[in-house]
């Protein structure tokens, strides 16, 4: 896997991403790593470019994206999708 900061610099949203910082397993942890689930989260909580990484990440399914996991990112997905239907934004 490319280095995140390579990965990175092709968005420039997230210019000053702290996930850069780190090492790219702590974003993806495997079942059960909850400790690495909870350190992604303290990084992201701190990363100026949180927003920008939820708006570019909403669709994907797997890793620690603005400290949100895939399964909070596919909530969120379904929320925006029945708010749309029923007519309120």
């Amino acid at each position: 896997m490319a280095d995140l900061t390579d990965w990175l610099n092709n968005i420039p949203e997230l210019d000053g991403a702290r996930c850069v910082e780190v090492g790219h397993d702590v974003f993806f942890p495997g079942q059960g790593e909850n400790d690495l689930v909870r350190q992604a989260r303290a990084i992201c909580a701190q990363c100026p470019a949180a927003a920008a990484c939820l708006a570019h990440y909403i669709n994907e399914t797997d890793g620690i994206y603005a400290g949100t996991t895939g399964r909070q990112r596919a909530a969120m997905r379904r929320h925006t999708r029945k708010e749309q239907t029923s007519g309120r934004y």
